[in-house]
Parts: C-alpha cells; structure tokens; sequence
C-alpha cells in the first residue's frame, strides 16, 4: 500500500487579536418547579418568591458568584450581559445597584430584558443566548479604544501582504445559565479553553503542497468539504484535512450516577481528538435510558463561543421551524428544541466545530433537592472554590502534621438573611483492622457516597413560633446544663459568664421528628414487642439528634470564644437579624444510609445535626473541638492528632457520655476525613494498651515510626493538647489517596444486619473474660453498641442479634484468643499501607493483593470476634461470584473486592465473567451478583467515593 504523501504546511496568516471577551447569564427563567416544590416545604419560602440567580447560596447570590468569577478572569474581560425578564426585572435593577458583594474588581454589568412576563410567554433559553449575545456585540463589541488601534495595526500588517483581506475581529462569549456554578472550576475556564484551542488549531492552506517520494512536488486541492486529488489505484490518497476552527466549546463532566442520564444533555463525542481537544458529534437532550445515551459525559449548562459567528448560527437555527420534538412542558408554550440549549449545539456540531471542555462536577439549581445540594457544597467553599468548612482535618500527603492545630479559619461569606443551612455527612465501609479500634489496635476506612447520606437542615421558623426568652440564672444556659460544667461528662465552657449571651441570640428551636425513621409504636402483642426489642434493640434517629443538638449548645460558647478570639465569628453569632433579634428556626433531619447495616449510620447523622447547627451559627466546624495549649492530664497525645479529628471527638461524646453507647472514634474519624482514606493507629492512645508496633510497620507504643516509607505517621511531638472535650483514644492518622483504590463493592442487607448493641456487649464481655479490662472507649457506656453501629443502634444493653453469634466455622473462639486475635487484625493495617507505598503513584492498588488482606481480615474476625448468620450469607455469595470479602462494619453489610488474580485463595472460584481494568466487575458478572444478593435481600452496588470537598 502507497503511503499518503505528507503536506508541506503553509506559515498561517497572523489574524489581529479580538477586542476582549464578554459575558451573558442567562436569568430570563421563572424557576416555576423550585418555586412550587418551595412553596410546599416550610422554612424554604426564600426559594419560593425569589427569582434562582439571586437565590443565597453561602453567602452571596449565584448571580453575585458568577459575576465574581468573571470579573476574575485572566485575561480581564469586558463585562456581563444579564438577560432577565420582565416578571423579575425589578429584583435585578434592585441587585445591580448594590452587586458584586464578593467580585475583585469593578465589572460593568449591563441588564437586557426579554419583555416577557410570564412563562407561556418567554422565548426559550436559545433565543435568550442569542439576544444576550446581541446585547454584548452592542455594548462590549468593539472593546477598549487601545484594543481596537491594535486590532487596526494588526489589519494592516495582514493587508499589506495579503490580497485577501483577514475577517473583522469578534470577541469570545461566555455562556452561564443563570443556576449553574462550576464548583471546582473558574467559569471562564471554557473560555480560556476554547481560545487555547483555536490558537493551536491546525489551518490547511487553500493549496497545499504534497512531496512525492522521490521529491517532485504536486499540487493537491482540498479545503474542509474539498475534494482532493483524483485517486487512482496506483496513485496516492490524500490526507485528510481537519475540520475549520472551532466555533464554541461547551463544558461536560462525568456522571457520578449514569442513570441521571435521563435528566441531562448527553455529549456524544468524536473517535479521535484534534490539537488534543475532543470534538462533539452531537448532543442528545435526556435519553430515555442509559443504553441510549452516547456516553457517559453530561453537559454542564456553560459554554463559549466566537460571539459573532455563534450568533449568526443562533438567528439561523432560530429562524428554522422547530423540529417535531414534544414541549418541555405542556404550559411552557416553548419548543424543547428552542428552551434546551443542547438541541442547539447538537445542531451546531452538524454544521460547525465544537470541541468540549471537561470539568469535574456541576452545581444545578434545578428544583429544591438541587437548591439543598448547592447549598451543602458552597457552604464548604469559599469564593475561590477553597475549602472554608474549617474542617479540613486530615492533610493531604503522609503522616499527621506535626506543631500545634491551625488556626480556626474565618467564616467570610455569612449566611444571607433567610438562607437555610445544610448539614450532610456520609456512611463508611472499614476495610482492615476492624474492630480492633475499640481494643488499642489499628483500622483502614473510607468515607463512601454510594450508600446514602444523612442530612440535617435548619430553617427560619414562623415568628409565632418565637417566644420570648429572659436571661437564664446565673451559671444556666438555658439549655438544662450548667454553663460551666466541668463535672458533667466533659462539658467545658470557655466563655464564662457570655455563655448565656450566646444562647440567647438562639430564638425557639423546633425539632421536628421524622417518624419514618423511629421504631413502631404499635404491636401485635407483648411478644412481637419483645421479638422486636430482641432484635433490633430499642433504635430510633430522634434521640440521635436530640443528643447532637445538646451536644452543640454545650460547645457553642466554648466555639464562638476560639472564632472571636481571631476576630472570624460574624456579629450576633449568625443566629439573629440585623437588628439582633433572636431568629426562630427548625430543624429537620434524614437519612438514606441502610440502618442497622454497621456502616457509621448513627454517627453520620449526629455529624450531619453538628454540620447544620454550626453553619446556622456560621461558624466553622473546627471551632467545636478547639483545643487549648495546656499539658494534657496523664499523657502526651500528638498534635497532628487533635488537629486532625475535628468533630470526631464531639461525636464520639455525643453516643459514649450522652447517649450511653460504647463507641470508638474509628466511624467518625473516617466520616470527617473529607474522602481521605484513612489509616487509624490507637495502639498509642491514653485509654488504651498496645500489643502492637506502630502503624508504619517498626514503630512502638507512640504510633510513629518507619517501617513502609514516607506514608507513615509521625510520633507523638512534645507539644502536648487537651481538647475542649476529654477523648480517651486520639489515634494518629495517616492519609491514603483513595482514588487509588481498585473497584470496590458493598453489598447490605435490607433490613439491616440486626442489633450491634448485643454484639459488641458481648465483646466486651469476652474482652473483659480474656483477663485484660481495657479502660478503652468500648469498656465506657452502659449498655450500648459500639462503633460500627448506626441510627437504628441499641440501647438496651442486652438481647441477641437475629442470628446469634452465627460465627463461620463452629463456636467463638475461647476467650485466651481473643487478645491474639485482635493483634492480627490490626497487623493487616500497615500491610494495607504498604500497598501504598509500594505501588507507585498514581497506579491504582492491584486488587488481588487488596482481595488477599480482605480474605484474611473476614477469616480472623470469623474466628475470633465472629460475624452473624447474616453477614455470613453475604460473604459466602461474595465467594461464589469471585469476590474477596469482609464485614463493613459490626454486622449486616460487606465490602467486596475482585480476586484480580483468578481467585485467590485456595477454594475460592474467580469472577463468574469476565473483569475489566481496575477491578472492575463486567456488566454481566455485576448483573449476576446483583441477583444473587437480591436473593438474600440485599442491595449490591460499585462503591462511589466522596467528591472534593464532601465528607
């Protein structure tokens, strides 16, 4: 076969630059659905009668957010077009005349009205991208004088060489729906992406010259849609020519859940990429299934063009009939082709170049469960996309930090007036170790987003429902505990005589109960009551939020003392008006996370009520375990590890001191690790003895030393602190990548995996049999369940799970072994983080030497601490499918990895199909396991890791 002669490249033609590139955000809409979902839900009435962009979202509107992004662009930009309509016009004159509150530089905005005032009547968001671009040719067009004069030189340099006259210069556009935000990502990152792409765009001359073999020239013709030299079969075929510069680019990201699919515009994307930018074929507007949709990348709902070729690509389209595609809806009045902007750019692609630019995840305020979304994520970042919860705890990279905590962050951004506050937190899945945590031993755990979240929510209340408060007696918080209570389990009360003060910018709280979360209240007879309490235990999630909400007011004068000491804590606390009048409020509260699954349920939501009230309050999460610079009493604790377990300790007291539950700090150190996978070492810890080294393999009873390299945690420093609430096991932590982690897999039981309670009351019977009374947290509490438990926890001390001890193999061990076996599972911990540092980064884990470390920590629990009949069903299906396998938590869910090795240990079968890269399960091999859990009633998922910033 003849190889194509390659083509000698003409030099291009250097075109004179663009004036500078605006903006247009489009808030022509009506937000009808938010509007009525708001209406219907107390406490979001904000949300009801405010137009979307202006809607509060951390602190400033997300018209006032994208605005501050533009005006921070590099190179600056022009300015803004805000398309409105004429309902809303007055809302945004009145926002124009006090905006941006958060912008770093004066930015002209220029308001542009469609004249529509009601949604029958409006044009759709297509024609709102064409008018606002209009706006901004007119007003930003021709850019800055010294712009233009170099626009000018420019033309005549390329004219006095040229006989064909360059194109006249068109600014770049920025497209933004008026309720997207890019969360991890500047707006104009398109923009600069779309300039970039031009910029090395390749440009096929109008004659290009191709260099036969033996070194004649030949003059080929060709160009974009140009035929080329006649082929013969003896003669060579030209290359092909790329297609002409991009005209827009639109912003795409990954679905987290591909079954979202059906909500969204889906990209379908080109087979090869050009200059290293991937060109759109075309765009499918919610496909009706995932076997429907091109890929697996949504589109963002931001995007940037040439401003005047798009628009003249708009009025086209627009000037076409409709295609026959159903309305958006039936009051709409507007063509889906005309309202939805990827039918236009799907168009586009047909007609032009249009390249993506991806970007890691979207915020849409679409209707209120999006609104509660945006308002979770940007109450964790500031301005800049940084993190700004105050509860950034666990660093990136190896060990614990060493040198006293961080100062507590500012909160600069206030809740505006009325903006609800969101508090979310995630289950976790333990992977090694457990539960030797509660025992001196050591754990590995994650944080997970795939098996639900709990969720909490304070909202303004009506005022009628404000009553009104006179000071409490000296030394009285109002909340039924001494201001200064040094002798009631820990609570401390630095603030003195203004912790009344504080309570009292407090007005009346409502908690309301969510029923669908508490236990019944009717029964058959006395014995379905007993069968029940036996076994499920006496659960329930309102005394969970009960207990937190006490938990915060206890520390709220000892946090707003630490934030006001820097200077961060907003006047009034955050929790009155203007004119300091006590604000009343609700709370609310839920969870999706599978109860009594052993999965951090009852914790999560505990952190969730915490996240809330603190934001509520606006004040960073950190400043409720503040820590002071006095000797800790009777032992040197790590600094890295106070500073590294914010929120965890409150937790931790919140279940073990106020509920009665013996718990370990195992649960809510991975809850408030962001994502962080996280190595746990207590083998060091005040309330506890250590059988074994250090977390890095070598080290002793201070939980440092070498061992594995340079992701091992540090000793304990000479610097010693106590925190604001007395914890009796702080463990040194050593950060993971996660996403190194090969695939991952939870199956959980439906109905949960019975009573930890009774299980780790038994455990600890066993513990204290085998001659050794730990004074660790677990031997703390009456009766209660311990770290693996969750909302639907026991209290009751006593009972047996479903199952009973249901150990694989025969009768629990004897208790002489149970001391033994507690070191050997923790022994699997610094050889899981050995597979850290002996792969290098960023290959991901192999997942046969992951699988092998789950084989033996499911064995060694097994037969020493013991699993219900439950949770031994669950493992034993893993078994069959090739999964390697072992108990997430105390009991009624497993976390499952593939033998990438064809099966591991001995006995065990491989994947029942085929797997992918990673360790990932084939569609097929996935389908049969699902079924196969099915059977036993339990759910089976792929494991989806926390985002950037959640957790």
């Amino acid at each position: 076969m003849t190889t194509p002669p390659p083509f000698k490249r003409q030099r291009a033609q250097p075109f004179p630059p663009p004036p500078p590139a605006f903006a247009v955000v489009l808030a022509a809409g009506f937000g009808t659905r938010l509007a009525t979902e708001a209406a219907a839900t107390p406490g979001w009435e904000v949300a009801a009668r405010t137009p979307k962009p202006l809607l509060p979202l951390g602190g400033a509107t997300l018209l006032d957010r994208a605005v501050a992004e533009v005006a921070a662009a590099t190179p600056p930009m022009a300015g803004a077009v805000v398309v409105v309509n004429a309902a809303h016009e007055a809302a945004y004159r009145a926002w124009a005349t006090s905006r941006p509150r958060c912008a770093t530089r004066e930015l002209p905005v220029v308001l542009h009205c469609t004249g529509a005032s009601t949604n029958a009547t409006r044009g759709g968001a297509v024609a709102d991208i064409a008018a606002g671009i209009a706006a901004g040719l007119a007003t930003f067009g021709g850019g800055t004088p010294g712009a233009a004069a170099a626009a000018a030189a420019a033309a005549a340099a390329v004219a006095a060489v040229s006989s064909t006259p360059p194109p006249p210069p068109s600014p770049l556009v920025l497209i933004v729906a008026g309720d997207t935000l890019l969360p991890s990502t500047p707006l104009p990152a398109v923009l600069n992406r779309l300039a970039t792409t031009r910029r090395d765009w390749p440009s096929p001359p109008a004659v290009a010259t191709a260099i036969e073999p033996g070194g004649a020239a030949t003059e080929v013709a060709g160009g974009v849609g140009g035929a080329s030299a006649a082929a013969t079969p003896s003669s060579p075929r030209a290359p092909p020519l790329p297609p002409p510069p991009p005209v827009a680019a639109i912003t795409a990201y990954e679905l987290a859940d591909p079954a979202d699919c059906v909500r969204r515009g889906m990209v379908a994307l080109a087979a090869t990429s050009v200059a290293g930018a991937e060109v759109v074929m075309g765009v499918v507007e919610k496909p009706p299934s995932v076997a429907a949709s091109p890929s697996n990348l949504a589109s963002a709902a931001v995007y940037a063009g040439v401003a005047a070729p798009l628009l003249a690509h708009l009025r086209d389209y627009l000037d076409a009939p409709p295609l026959p595609l159903a309305s958006s809806s039936p009051a709409a009045g507007v063509a889906s082709t005309r309202d939805a902007p990827g039918h236009f750019f799907a168009h586009l692609a047909r007609t032009a170049t249009v390249v993506v630019s991806r970007v890691p995840r979207r915020v849409d305020v679409g209707g209120l469960a999006g609104y509660r979304d945006a308002l979770w994520t940007y109450s964790r970042l500031g301005g800049d996309g940084s993190d700004r919860s105050g509860g950034g705890g666990v660093g990136k990279g190896g060990g614990g930090n060493s040198g006293p905590p961080p100062p507590l962050p500012a909160v600069t951004w206030p809740r505006l007036p009325g903006e609800p506050a969101i508090g979310r937190a995630y289950p976790r899945v333990a992977l090694l170790g457990n539960p030797s945590d509660g025992y001196g031993g050591r754990v590995l755990a994650v944080a997970i987003a795939s098996e639900g979240y709990a969720s909490a929510e304070v909202t303004p209340a009506a005022a009628a429902a404000a009553t009104e408060q006179q000071p409490p007696p000296d030394g009285d918080t109002g909340m039924g505990a001494p201001a200064d209570a040094s002798g009631d389990a820990g609570f401390s009360s630095r603030g003195g005589a203004g912790a009344a003060t504080a309570l009292l910018r407090w007005g009346a709280l409502t908690i309301e109960v969510n029923r669908a979360l508490e236990p019944p209240t009717t029964f058959g007879s006395p014995a379905d009551l007993a069968a029940t309490v036996g076994s499920s235990g006496c659960h329930g999630a309102y005394r969970i939020v009960l207990a937190a909400t006490a938990v915060f007011f206890r520390l709220l004068p000892a946090a707003l003392a630490a934030t006001r000491g820097g200077g961060d804590a907003p006047t009034g606390g955050g929790c009155s008006s203007g004119a300091g009048v006590a604000t009343p409020a609700r709370l609310r509260y839920d969870t999706t996370i599978p109860s009594r699954a052993g999965l951090g349920g009852s914790s999560a939501l505990g952190l969730a009520v915490l996240r809330a009230l603190a934001r509520w309050a606006d004040l960073p999460e950190s400043s409720l375990v503040a820590a002071s610079a006095a000797p800790a009493a009777g032992a040197s604790v790590s600094a890295s590890a106070v500073a590294a377990l914010p929120l965890a300790a409150p937790l931790l007291a919140l279940e073990r001191d106020v509920l009665g539950l013996a718990a370990g700090l195992q649960d809510r150190v991975a809850q408030v690790a962001r994502g962080s996978l996280v190595a746990m070492d207590f083998s060091g810890c005040p309330g506890g003895r250590s059988t074994t080294g250090g977390i890095g393999g070598g080290g002793g009873g201070g939980g440092g030393g070498g061992g594995d390299g340079g992701e091992a945690a540090t000793a304990a420093t000479a610097a010693t602190f106590r925190p604001v609430w007395p914890v009796d096991e702080l463990p040194v932590v050593t950060v993971l990548d996660a996403n190194r982690l090969p695939a991952l897999y939870v199956a959980a039981m439906k109905g949960g995996g019975g009573d930890g309670t009774a299980a780790h009351a038994r455990l600890r019977a066993r513990w204290a049999a085998a001659g050794d009374d730990v004074g660790s947290n677990l031997d703390r509490g009456g009766g209660g369940g311990g770290g693996g438990g969750d909302v639907d926890k026991a209290n009751s001390g006593g009972g047996d799970s479903s199952g009973g001890d249901g150990v694989t193999g025969g009768s629990p061990p004897p208790p002489g072994d149970l001391r033994a076996g507690m070191a050997a599972l923790a022994d699997l911990v610094p050889a899981g983080v050995g597979l850290w540092t002996a792969t290098p980064p960023p290959s991901p884990i192999p997942p046969g030497a992951l699988a092998r470390l789950l084989d033996r920590t499911y064995r060694l629990r097994a037969t020493t601490v013991g699993v219900d009949d439950r949770t031994a069903r669950l493992a034993a299906t893993a078994n069959v499918h090739g999964l390697a396998s072992t108990s997430a938590g105390s009991g009624g869910a497993i976390v499952c990895v593939v033998r990438g090795d064809g099966g591991g240990k001995e006995g065990f079968p491989p994947p029942a199909a085929p797997v992918m890269a990673n360790g990932v399960l084939s569609e097929a091999a996935a389908a049969a396991a699902a079924a196969a859990f099915g059977e036993l009633g339990a759910t089976f998922r792929r494991v989806r890791l926390l985002p950037p910033g959640e957790g």
